[in-house]
């Protein structure tokens, strides 16, 4: 009843299957003619916006590493054996290698060499991490432990911010037997020092002696949250409406933060077999924008 003239209306964030099915409808409610004239739809595409960088040229570029004190250093930059973009982060493993905290204190649970990246928090934009990872054709295929099993192989976590809240981290790319995979895990609400797994997500066959170049994007949250994860271009998981982040132990309705690790960790279990070796180039962090 007030005339023509031009009137708009900001839509929410869309996916990109409803972008592909956009449509407009219009219906008269009261009154008595009604017109449109014209209409039209402007869709605005985020950008990403790269935060964070560790291209593989200096150690400095990761904010502190965990491995074993004694040398030679367990981690550290090389080239690797398959050119990709000039040297890389290189982790090694051998059996006994108990990691050293920053005050030089043993860090218990397990035998590593990591370095340390980003750390996050609840948020609603997503983040959205870009890598690549090269396991040496010398690693060991499906490493038995002491008691018979294979042993456990983390290559990339985001470890939750309070060490005392859960197990196992909330998103950690895996070894098993022959196969990468996304490992999910929530807090366990009955009890804060444990967690519950979400599940496994094949990513990729673990060919040795060949890049495998990663997209992980993730929505930080104590509730709602998401993970999708690419492998060299093709989507693998899209796991949605997860526990991203774990709550902090003084407030259970509080999240806590995660950060990056990237290296290996594996259990304490010696197989007889080694070193296990791999690098990690070209890693970036990116926020949506």
């Amino acid at each position: 009843g007030s005339g023509f003239s031009w009137r708009s209306l900001l839509a929410v964030t869309m996916t990109q299957t409803e972008a592909d099915d956009l449509r407009l409808r219009f219906t008269a409610v009261s009154g008595g003619d009604t017109n449109v004239r014209a209409a039209y739809t402007t869709l605005v595409a985020p950008s990403w916006q790269q935060t964070w960088s560790a291209p593989g040229n200096d150690i400095s570029e990761w904010r502190s590493l965990q491995m074993p004190a004694d040398p030679p250093a367990r981690v550290r930059i090389a080239s690797p054996p398959v050119p990709k973009n000039g040297t890389a982060l290189r982790a090694e493993v051998r059996d006994g290698d108990v990691a050293v905290n920053s005050a030089g204190a043993p860090i218990a649970g397990g035998w590593r060499a990591e370095a340390v990246g980003p750390q996050e928090a609840a948020s609603q934009q997503p983040v959205r991490y870009e890598w690549s990872t090269l396991l040496d054709t010398s690693y060991p295929v499906n490493p038995m432990g002491a008691d018979g099993k294979p042993i456990w192989q983390v290559i990339t976590q985001w470890h939750q911010g309070d060490a005392d809240v859960g197990g196992s981290p909330p998103i950690a790319l895996i070894l098993v037997g022959d196969e990468i995979r996304l490992h999910l895990h929530k807090s366990d609400p009955a009890n804060p020092n444990a967690s519950v797994e979400v599940g496994q997500y094949p990513v990729a066959a673990l060919s040795r002696g060949t890049w495998h170049d990663f997209q992980l994007e993730v929505r930080w949250a104590l509730s709602g949250g998401y993970v999708k994860i690419w492998h060299n271009g093709q989507a693998k998981a899209d796991v949605q409406n997860i526990q991203t982040l774990f709550p902090t132990r003084a407030n259970a309705a509080e999240a806590g933060t995660a950060y990056l690790k990237m290296g290996l960790y594996r259990k304490a279990s010696p197989v007889g077999a080694g070193p296990f070796i791999l690098y990690h180039d070209e890693v970036r962090r990116f926020q949506l924008q």
